[in-house]
């Protein structure tokens, strides 16, 4: 009997997993195929590449979609919290942003674990959070070398 419930729990697991990449993926095609008119131009402080841009239009269409917003609307510059975010709502972006771009966002860069501070944040120091956490990833700090020493003299 714990067989057969086990083996129910887990088909019934996968398949939420499945209908969740499917939603997932989903998403990230209806975000990455809806096109943000241009708006004047607001180039990042950490580099004012067309790759980079697109990082900021794609994190002003989660914030967008998210909190009910036209993107074109958004200035990025714009505390969350003027837009009508609370914390739970930053949360949610961040994590929206995280698997968007398949990184991992960590509390330090966002102001630490004060979930009331988030709302603070504007799209543009997201996307630059965003920038610099793909840049650290792609090139990984190298490893320091080191000798295994035996104990023989």
């Amino acid at each position: 009997m714990k067989i057969a419930f086990l083996i129910l729990v887990l088909i019934v697991f996968n398949g939420c997993g499945a209908d969740r990449q499917k939603f997932t993926n989903a998403s990230k095609t209806e975000i990455t195929n809806s096109r943000v008119e241009p708006g004047p131009p607001q180039a990042l402080s950490v580099s004012g590449s067309a790759e980079n841009q697109k990082v900021l239009d794609v994190v002003k269409r989660i914030v967008g979609k998210d909190l009910e917003l036209d993107p074109r609307s958004i200035d990025s510059d714009t505390p969350l919290s003027k837009l009508g975010a609370d914390g739970l709502d930053a949360v949610e972006i961040i994590m929206k942003i995280d698997e968007f771009f398949n990184v991992e966002i960590k509390d330090e860069d966002v102001g630490g674990s004060d979930i009331s501070q988030l709302p603070n944040l504007t799209i543009r120091a997201l996307a630059e959070i965003v920038i610099r956490t793909k840049a650290a990833s792609a090139n990984p700090p190298s490893a320091t070398p080191f000798s295994i020493q035996s104990g023989r003299p």
